[in-house]
């Protein structure tokens, strides 16, 4: 499975695309470098940050301390 798969399958989930309104369409259609709706787009960022952290990560613990660091700037 592909960074790109494990990204569209967290976005698949119609709660998600409503919550966020990001229509199927453009759920579907999502790259690792497109670009959504401002509701969208900070979740999308994360998920995609996720997927590249803990794949590229050679521990959880590292894992998870990139992603602490990103949601603080994130969220700053």
């Amino acid at each position: 499975m592909t960074q790109l798969d494990i990204v569209k399958a967290f976005l698949d989930d119609a709660d998600i695309q409503a919550k966020y309104n990001l229509p199927a369409a453009e759920a579907a259609q999502v790259t690792m470098s497109s670009q959504h709706g401002t509701d969208a787009q900070l979740l999308v960022g994360l998920i995609r940050h996720f997927v590249s952290v803990t794949e590229d990560a050679s521990t959880i613990n590292l894992a998870a301390n990139r992603l602490n660091a990103h949601l603080e700037n994130v969220l700053r």
